[in-house]
């Protein structure tokens, strides 16, 4: 049996997800099963900030069906979190995101229909770090990775699209950290997506190093 945890923003109990993490310990709502809840390690300022970010990615094309909300622990809730403890004690963070059936890719079709929409979504990608090392504002900085996103449905949906599910909310504003990102994970996720999905034809490829290239030339 699953244990119930208690928060007070929720109306209703919440029970352990039956999906897992990568980092985090996931949630739900125990009598309504379509949302994933998740605590954000950032603190309580950053709220409005993280909306912002997320706000600015449905701008670009790139899903991200999540809202986040500020709950006050208990102890219950406690036992499964170690959070940033700040001036507002015991409130933290959390993000509610939709429930994503994931496509079954061992349909042709739904095969070539995501091949082409990865590639639409890391060429959505480029765009989006190109604007914000243009502007210089914030950016997201965990958004680079195929595990982070799920191609599927949520509810009401006829078509499969691509989402992004993992809320980590580590932002930045500087080029360096962009920079780390490109180098340690984003390019090589990209060259893979071309090399699989768009044929060898080196389009997103030429569109990264361009990105990893601007990147490099506003580090002073």
């Amino acid at each position: 049996m699953k244990e119930r945890i208690n928060i007070a923003a929720f109306k209703k109990p919440l029970e352990g997800s039956d999906i897992k993490g990568n980092r985090d310990f996931l949630m739900q709502l125990k009598e309504d099963r379509r949302f994933i809840i998740r605590e954000i390690h950032q603190p309580i300022a950053e709220a409005a900030t993280l909306r912002g970010l997320y706000d600015d990615l449905r701008d670009f094309g790139i899903s991200a069906p999540m809202r986040f909300i500020i709950a006050e622990k208990n102890e219950e809730s406690l036992k499964y979190h170690e959070s940033i403890e700040d001036t507002e004690g015991r409130k933290t963070i959390y993000a509610i995101t939709d429930k994503i059936t994931p496509a079954d890719l061992n349909d042709k079709t739904a095969q070539e229909q995501f091949g082409k929409d990865i590639v639409d979504l890391y060429s959505k990608i480029i765009d989006y770090y190109l604007a914000k090392l243009e502007s210089g504002k914030a950016y997201l900085t965990d958004i680079g990775g195929w595990d982070q996103f799920v191609y599927g449905k949520r509810e009401g949906d006829e078509q499969n699209h691509m989402y992004l599910v993992d809320a980590g909310g580590e932002h930045s504003y500087r080029p360096n950290s962009l920079l780390m990102l490109l180098e340690t994970r984003l390019l090589s996720e990209i060259n893979n997506v071309d090399r699989q999905y768009d044929g060898s034809s080196g389009r997103l490829s030429k569109r990264a190093d361009a990105l990893w290239k601007k990147t490099r030339s506003k580090i002073v």
